[in-house]
């Protein structure tokens, strides 16, 4: 069907929950280049749901949008932030729940679960016997919720998937008429799919998968220190899992980042139609025109307001560090990304830096001698690995984080996932710069052959 689609100028409608910008954060570059392949197959109407921190659809999208809705005004939820007005709101929900709101509730249970910013990973977060009781009695309630009342995940109400207030927003946009395609960013999404088959009937309805949700949340659980965390993680694996099931049986096709999460997405739903859209970079955009700097500078990119990323930052500084420091003393690291010092910044000493919200990751990977990625939980594929071979730098990661990537072990990149491993393979690229500068390279072709952007959309869209 979809195939039929794309073969005339479709009008596409994409429903995103985050903002699509061209460089950055990996998941919102995946929603960009998606839109981007998708204008040049037909006429784009974006519509970008609320955020609750106002922001708006960058200008980098618009030249391929021909109509954009976008609502940056979503409310807060209320419920206080005092201990005493948690406990009210906790008692509320044991003896008076239709005194709480939904969303209210959902987000109470996130926030008790994650604690602010999600910075649980890296603070090794202990709960008292106050958290943990007020944690069981939401967190029970809530789990029931989703098992009788059919209750979505939190995250897809935290991303406001929800009929009520996308389709008023539909309504207000060009594309309310005539869809021939409708294109869901995300599987938080897929509570939507329903509403909008009856909404456009003759519509394709496409989801693109950039995590397998249900998979994520049992992987987080299993690295979290605070045991209310990973009973949060728990239940919403349970209701991602349900989410997955019934709404990947909903939609005509489904993309993913990998043949790994292809696999998984077909156990939770054998029937689903899936196809491999691999993430990528712009050869073009990232490339490296200077050397490193001396003494050797580690960089560690990403979005630390996301647990696996500051998760692995507290390993690789507390378990990792301290044996590259015995040899090479001078040796720096820097973490670059979205939320790095408000999770990171206790980790930050005399050679450990944290910058956060960086507008160009370009000039940092350049200064590094080594790019490392130390995840040790995650789904999809990385795309700051991509961005690292795009600019010639060596990388060093676990299994994990190059999960999904057809790179070569000891050509590409190099693999190592306990302490002292990952230590000397640091130490081995420190001490051979030739080696750095043939992995660097290596890995440059093979972006080039493999994973520019615009040959991966051709593909995936034929």
């Amino acid at each position: 069907m979809l195939d039929d689609v794309l073969a005339r100028r479709p009008k596409v409608l994409v429903l995103t929950p985050q903002r699509p910008v061209r460089h950055g954060n990996g998941s919102r570059v995946r929603t960009y280049q998606v839109i981007r392949a998708l204008s040049e197959r037909g006429e784009v109407h974006l519509l970008q749901l609320p955020r609750h921190d106002g922001a708006k659809v960058s200008d980098d999208v618009r030249p391929y949008v021909q109509s954009l809705v976008e609502d940056p005004e979503s409310p807060k939820p209320q419920r206080g932030s005092s201990a005493r007005k948690r406990r009210r709101f906790a008692r509320h929900c044991l003896f008076q729940p239709w005194r709480v709101s939904t969303l209210d509730w959902l987000m109470e249970a996130r926030r008790i679960g994650l604690g602010r910013m999600e910075v649980e990973a890296v603070s090794d977060r202990q709960d008292s016997f106050r958290d943990r009781l007020r944690a069981a009695t939401i967190l029970t309630e809530v789990d029931l919720a989703h098992r009788w009342l059919g209750l979505p995940a939190t995250d897809s109400i935290q991303a406001r998937a929800t009929p009520e207030l996308v389709l008023p927003m539909i309504e207000r946009s060009l594309a309310r008429n005539g869809v021939d395609l409708v294109w869901l960013e995300h599987t938080h999404l897929l509570p939507l799919a329903g509403a909008l088959r009856r909404r456009f009937p003759k519509a394709a309805l496409v989801c693109n998968s950039h995590n397998v949700l249900s998979r994520l949340h049992d992987v987080h659980a299993g690295i979290m220190t605070s045991s209310v965390a990973r009973r949060w993680h728990r239940v919403e694996a349970r209701a991602c899992y349900k989410m997955e099931c019934e709404g990947l049986a909903k939609v005509d096709q489904v993309f993913c980042c990998s043949e790994l999460d292809r696999e998984r997405i077909l156990k939770l739903s054998p029937r689903a139609r899936v196809k491999v859209w691999p993430n990528g970079v712009d050869p073009d955009f990232f490339q490296s025109t200077r050397p490193p700097v001396d003494p050797p500078l580690l960089l560690l990119p990403g979005s630390l307001n996301y647990v696996p990323n500051s998760e692995g930052a507290r390993w690789f500084v507390q378990d990792v560090l301290p044996r590259i420091h015995a040899k090479f003393p001078a040796c720096r690291l820097r973490i670059a990304g979205r939320g790095a010092e408000q999770t990171c910044g206790q980790l930050a000493g005399k050679r450990v830096e944290a910058l956060s919200d960086v507008p160009d990751m370009r000039p940092h990977f350049e200064e590094a001698a080594l790019v490392i990625v130390p995840l040790r939980a995650g789904s999809g594929t990385r795309l700051k690995i991509l961005e690292a071979m795009a600019m010639e730098r060596a990388v060093v990661s676990t299994t994990v984080g190059a999960e999904g990537l057809n790179s070569e072990r000891g050509r590409h990149l190099l693999l190592a996932d306990d302490p002292e491993a990952f230590a000397s393979a640091i130490l081995k690229l420190l001490g051979d710069p030739a080696l750095c500068a043939e992995l660097g390279r290596a890995g440059r072709e093979l972006i080039q052959g493999r994973y520019d952007w615009k040959h991966l959309s051709e593909k995936a869209l034929a």
